[in-house]
């Protein structure tokens, strides 16, 4: 009987808490008095979350520093001594909601005119409240008052000490940890791992891209691109007249089929995969070998022609998260972080779009490459 009854009373509490965190971020069906009086307005624009960020910490805009409102600083079981001198008592709930309602702080002393008087029900005041007092519990994963912590797989090389916003970004090699984020750096056969973690990924690749990864748009292959290469090497192809078989992923091959015929066996062979798999061909272009590895293997390609795309760079993953961080704010979340990242790639100086393709061709008696055209802008 006990059990049913928590059970039920548990039930209860879980649609109040939706409402006070809809009240808190979005201001939803809420109405304000603002500037000391005067009609109330739609609360939409002031929802709490507006001045004091969504996770209820504080943060300075336009002027005004909005204090942190989270029910740990709140209720803190001492006398508070705030920026401007003034002293204030712990909050309790019903000395929060007054403050809420009617602009007037646990001491006793009228709150500044920029924080809105909210009108709220019995009902919509408690939940307002018993968010708050539940929100710490559901901080985002991986971020604390001292620091962020990120995950580092393989061998991705990370820089020394970092510092954003007042906290230190902990780079964890070995650790159980829910991290915020993910920088990696591994073969293609060890990412499975990575892709079991809900945290955002940036991973640079030592071999070709994995034929299947996850697709839900948080993990960030940062590998240059395939397709990208592989139309540069059959311009080269077509420049001199052959007929090319494609030996590479799917999405490859079908960016080469939109360009041009492909033959179903050739001498010519425009290939993507790890080099230990490379086919005999007299003329070889490969998409995404590593120059090093072509140079280790060079007599393996005596008596091939042998192209190969390199491309002008590849972002790190572990600074290109300091600056995802950044642009992120001090309010980091995970799905914040992750629109960050995608927007430096698509539009910072990372952006995919101009990167730029430069084609080697080997001279493996020499062990050498010559360079067979300038940066090509793609």
């Amino acid at each position: 009987m006990i059990a049913a009854v928590l059970a039920l009373a548990a039930s209860a509490l879980e649609p109040a808490l939706e409402r006070g965190r809809e009240m808190f971020a979005r201001g939803a069906n809420v109405t304000a008095i603002v500037a000391n009086g005067g009609a109330g307005v739609p609360v939409s624009g002031l929802a709490c979350a507006s001045c004091h960020a969504e996770n209820g910490r504080g943060r300075s805009e336009a002027g005004v520093d909005a204090p942190d409102v989270t029910w740990a600083t709140l209720a803190k079981p001492y006398d508070v001594t705030r920026a401007d001198g003034r002293t204030r008592r712990p909050y309790t709930a019903p000395l929060l909601i007054r403050a809420v309602t009617m602009g007037i702080d646990s001491a006793g002393n009228a709150l500044t005119p920029a924080m809105p008087r909210y009108q709220l029900t019995i009902a919509d005041a408690k939940a307002l409240v018993a968010f708050l007092q539940r929100a710490d519990a559901a901080s985002e994963p991986g971020v604390s008052d001292e620091a962020i912590e990120v995950a580092v797989i393989g061998n991705a090389e990370t820089p020394g000490e970092t510092r954003l916003f007042q906290r230190r970004i902990a780079w964890r090699r070995e650790s159980d940890r829910d991290p915020l984020a993910i920088v990696a750096r591994s073969e293609a056969s060890g990412l499975a791992a990575i892709a079991a973690r809900a945290a955002p990924a940036l991973i640079e690749l030592d071999g070709p891209p994995p034929a299947r990864f996850p697709d839900e748009g948080d993990a960030f292959l940062l590998d240059a691109d395939g397709v990208t290469r592989a139309l540069a090497l059959l311009e080269l192809a077509q420049r001199d007249g052959a007929a090319v078989a494609v030996d590479a992923p799917e999405e490859i091959v079908a960016a080469v089929r939109e360009r041009a015929a492909i033959a179903p066996t050739s001498t010519a062979i425009i290939y993507a995969g790890p080099l230990a798999h490379a086919p005999k061909a007299s003329t070889l272009y490969l998409v995404d070998a590593d120059p090093a590895e072509v140079l280790a293997n060079a007599a393996r390609f005596a008596g091939s022609v042998v192209y190969l795309a390199r491309p002008a760079r590849r972002p790190a993953a572990a600074p290109l998260l300091v600056e995802a961080l950044r642009a992120a704010g001090r309010d980091v979340t995970r799905a914040r972080l992750s629109a960050e990242i995608r927007r430096l790639l698509e539009y910072g100086e990372h952006q995919r779009s101009e990167r730029a393709v430069q084609i080697l061709q080997l001279d493996a008696e020499k062990r050498r490459f010559v360079i067979v055209t300038p940066w090509l802008r793609r």
